[in-house]
């Protein structure tokens, strides 16, 4: 099977055309590449914890003014899944772009591994 995963992150304000992420998904050895844009940010979203209890979380719990969403689909069930993003924004003209923090997470047979 497959499951979805969610990518949130802050945004300082509403001055950007979109929110962007560059990731490189491998799928086992197997490397591919996403380039995903939103243009809707959000003041809060609604989740669940680690104890499945649907939860608000705020823009302002993580000292942002915005949040942003992207679901990725697909992601396999089993296996070894790793993600390399690099989160960006893009200037209201469409085109400087300003790069966060890249950073990578894997994932075993669906669970997140820290190591």
């Amino acid at each position: 099977g497959t499951f979805k995963l969610r990518l949130v992150s802050s945004v300082a304000s509403i001055d950007y055309s979109c929110v962007g992420y560059e990731i490189i998904r491998t799928i086992g050895t197997d490397p591919g590449t996403l380039n995903k844009e939103i243009n809707t940010v959000y003041e809060s979203l609604i989740g669940f914890d680690e104890n499945g209890v649907k939860t608000e979380y705020k823009a302002s719990d993580f000292n942002a003014q915005y949040l942003a969403a992207l679901v990725i689909n697909g992601i396999p069930a089993e296996g070894t899944v790793t993600f390399t993003i690099r989160p960006y924004v893009m200037d209201k003209d469409g085109v400087t772009v300003t790069y966060g923090d890249a950073f990578s997470l894997t994932l075993i047979d669906g669970v997140y591994s820290a190591s």
